[in-house]
């Protein structure tokens, strides 16, 4: 996608045929609610068009924010019923056979129409505000144009976008968390960060800043330091996915020595006799990385089903005992590999 189409995206839907019916409502935390159809839905978050007295847009809802979704279905039309068709009669015996036709039904009386209450303020303003919204986006003015921006909101900004050319990981987190909290407050903030996001890197700013966020703490998490404190909100969820997609690479390598037969959970020695001076740094590494994960993942979701805690309270015990196995074999493995490493006389 060029950069002129992401900075049009939701004014080219206003060009969209009105063909398609609603489909959904989406309910948000704030008790807000978006009526129309999904389109895209991403792992965190949801793309979403929109429609407003025949006028489209399309806009994206960050997952976070989603209270949750209600399917909705236009009324179907009831299908008038249809009676007999009667004949004239051609004997006298037909009359009495033939079938009546439906008697006369009096409509009912109208009931008078109370008067149709005025729209308050408050009620207007939302389909002011989002009727503005598809204005300025037609126009490449939407929340993602940076110019819309405060003078000291789009200077961080100016400074998130030079960091990430820069390549300097964690100067862009560091910039990207004072954009974040320069906006919080603002109730159109995470709008308009996930708007700046998605023009510049094609990704909501939630996703984009937790992968900053994981580059920075990898080399971390490898020493076995799970580090989640300074996790903000915006983030979290994302941050979490991340962890579950490192969950399986990181459990691999230490499978074959999880126990293998008995029920207590319990190493066999069959399982922990592959630890050896000759492999144990290697594992020590691995280990470290793996508990690091698994440590993170229940800290920052303490009310994650039984079942998922248990698993990972279970796998966490087996990488700790591998993990205190490799520590052990520690001394030795370094003596082999100094020995390995001294010149031969």
């Amino acid at each position: 996608m060029t950069r002129d189409a992401r900075s049009i995206f939701a004014g080219a839907a206003l060009l969209l045929s009105a063909t398609a019916a609603l489909g959904e409502t989406i309910v948000l935390r704030d008790g807000s609610t978006r009526h129309g159809t999904i389109t895209l839905r991403g792992q965190d978050f949801i793309r979403f068009r929109m429609e407003s007295d025949g006028i489209k847009a399309v806009i994206i809802i960050d997952a976070s924010d989603i209270a949750r979704i209600e399917s909705t279905k236009p009324p179907e039309t009831p299908t008038p019923a249809t009676h007999p068709a009667t004949h004239p009669a051609t004997h006298p015996t037909a009359v009495a056979s033939a079938p009546l036709p439906p008697p006369a039904i009096a409509p009912p009386a109208e009931t008078p129409r109370s008067p149709t209450p005025r729209a308050t303020a408050s009620q207007a303003a939302p389909k002011r505000d989002f009727l503005h919204e598809l204005a300025a986006s037609a126009v490449a003015r939407g929340f993602d144009d940076p110019a819309r921006l405060p003078r000291q909101q789009r200077e961080l900004w100016e400074a998130v976008s030079a960091a990430d050319g820069g390549g300097d990981k964690r100067a862009l987190l560091d910039a990207m968390l004072a954009i974040e909290a320069a906006l919080h407050d603002d109730p159109d903030g995470p709008a308009k960060l996930n708007a700046l996001a998605l023009r510049k890197k094609e990704l909501p700013f939630s996703i984009w800043m937790a992968q900053t966020r994981w580059e920075v703490l990898a080399p971390r998490y490898r020493r076995g330091i799970a580090e989640v404190a300074d996790l903000r909100p915006i983030e979290k969820r994302a941050f979490i996915g991340i962890l579950r997609g490192a969950t399986a690479p990181a459990m691999d390598p230490l499978r074959p020595y999880f126990p293998q037969s008995r029920e207590d959970n319990a190493p066999t020695n069959s399982s922990m006799s592959g630890i050896t001076p000759q492999n144990a740094l290697e594992i020590k590494d691995q280990a470290q990385f793996a508990s690091a994960v698994l440590s993170a993942q229940l800290k920052l979701e303490p009310d994650m089903p039984a079942v998922d805690h248990d698993l990972l309270s279970i796998q966490l015990i087996n990488v700790r005992r591998i993990l205190t196995r490799a520590v052990q074999l520690e001394t030795q493995a370094r003596l082999l590999h100094d020995r390995a490493d001294r010149p031969q006389k």
